[in-house]
Order: C-alpha cells, then structure tokens, then sequence
C-alpha cells in the first residue's frame, strides 16, 4: 500500500531542490529549505505548483497564502493534496511567502515535458547527495544518501525514528513516484543491510527520539543531530567505494549498554568505541 504524505514535510536535497536562480540575488530561508522544497521548484511543476504559479496566485495576498497553508484543499487532480503546514510559525509562512514573491520576480514558467524530465540532471545523478523522497520499507520522512564512489552505496535514513534503516548498492530512482502522483515508492538498488533496530541503547528511562535537524558538510555528506531522552546524538556520515562510517558524539549523562549486529548481511556493522563521548559504526563492503 502507498504512504499517505507526511506531516510535516522535511526538506531534500536532490530531485526536489532545483536551485533557485542566483540571478534573482534572493537567498533562500531555511523555513522554506526544510518545508517546501521537497514538492516546489521555481519555474517548472513539480510535486506541487512552480513558484511562479504561487506568486502569480498569492502576490499581494499574504494574508490568503496564510490561511491556504493552514488548512489546504485539492486544487489539481493530477497533484498530491497539499498537507498543512499548521506546524510552521506565522513569522516563517510569512519569510517563505516574502521569498517566494522576490525569487519570482522576471522568472517564466517552463511546460513540463513527458516522461521523466529529471533522469539526466545533475541533482538526480551527482554524488554525494541527500535527497527526500519516498521509500519502501522505511518511515514517510526519510532521506536518501547518496555516496560518493563508483560502487555507488547509498543509505536510507529515517528522521522519525532518528536512525539508519538500510543500506543500498546502485542508483535510485524518484520517477515511479512522482508519475504515479504518489500512488508508488522510489526505487533505491540492490538491498545489502537492513538495520531491524538501533543497535545502540541508553539506560535513560525518557526514550522519546525527536529529530534537530541535519546540516550537509563540506565533503556534501549529512551530519544528523537528535536526541533520545535528554540525550543529545551527533551522528555523521562518511564513505566511500568500500566503507561506510556513522561517527556519533554524545551528549549528556549516558551509558551504552548494548550493541548488537547482524553478521549474515554484507554491510553488517561493526562498533568502533573511541570513549565515553561517542563511537563509531563501521559497515565495510565485501
């Protein structure tokens, strides 16, 4: 069965994240970064309306931009419904509406083309890469990780439940989505580990897991910050052809009590302890 759209939507980079043209001279807000760019592009139809196509409707009317992210109906029966962005602050609707009117301003709409107009870009190919999309066998609010290398691996991280869900070998694939308007997954490439669990644990009696965030380092790879309880976890990403590497810094009172692998998947992980202030995860290609 498909997965209804998440609410909220968390940003990607990749596929959804046409970059807005530096030509406009408008810099992008991180409340738009992480709430709209995953389903709206500049000039162009995407997951959602074009920019342009919000400007032309809302320009002159914030107050209505308002209250249509409040509560959104079904405009386009070819397009997925909208889900609300009720969880995102007056202040920050009205940033993203501001952007949205400068970035437009002297930008044309473009036709959208039959069949997959994103299968050569470079947002879909190069790596590394962190897109959001929608994926089987994981959580509706999960990123996409794509590595740098020829041996093309990729990992599947899941911002709800704050951890790893599997490991991938080859290109992945947004079009069975996106033309089945959300009706399929993405396909991501050969399965090589499937992480059933988090395979570290916390004696804290507070096991809540809320996600802070993630910010893309200069080799372009992710570092995710969450925490679990009161404990704050700074998890990093690293690979390569032949490894990848999760380093995870801890903060606050804690004590690892347990670590568990599954030794028959080819990428089973392999704990490295560098002290009480974090460790790494090793998967290692064979």
């Amino acid at each position: 069965m498909p997965r209804p759209l998440p609410l909220p939507l968390l940003a990607t980079l990749g596929l959804a994240t046409a970059l807005i043209s530096t030509s406009q001279g408008v810099e992008e807000p991180q409340p738009f970064a992480i709430n709209c760019k995953a389903c709206h592009i500049l000039d162009q139809a995407l997951v959602g309306p074009s920019l342009v196509e919000l400007s032309k409707i809302y320009k002159g009317k914030p107050e209505e931009f308002l209250k249509w992210t409040r509560a959104p109906g079904k405009k386009r029966p070819k397009m997925i419904q909208m889900p609300s962005m009720a969880h995102v602050s007056d202040q920050d609707i009205n940033t993203i509406y501001t952007y949205i009117v400068a970035a437009t301003k002297g930008v044309t709409e473009k036709k959208s083309k039959n069949g997959d107009p994103f299968a050569n870009h470079p947002h879909t190919t190069r790596r590394p890469r962190v897109q959001r999309t929608f994926l089987p066998n994981t959580g509706p609010a999960s990123l996409y990780v794509a590595l740098p290398g020829e041996a093309k691996l990729n990992l599947v991280w899941d911002t709800t439940l704050c951890r790893l869900r599997y490991i991938t070998e080859g290109e992945h694939d947004d079009w069975p989505y996106l033309r089945s308007n959300g009706n399929a997954f993405a396909t991501v490439g050969k399965s090589l580990y499937t992480e059933e669990k988090r395979p570290f644990f916390s004696t804290s009696e507070d096991q809540t897991t809320t996600f802070k965030g993630y910010r893309i380092n200069s080799d372009g790879l992710p570092t995710f910050i969450y925490t679990i309880g009161p404990i704050e976890f700074v998890e990093t990403i690293t690979g390569s052809d032949k490894a990848i590497i999760r380093t995870i810094s801890i903060k606050g009172d804690h004590e690892l009590i347990d670590f568990e692998t599954a030794t028959s998947a080819p990428l089973s992980p392999v704990l490295g302890l560098s002290g009480k202030d974090g460790f790494t995860i090793t998967h290692t290609k064979k």
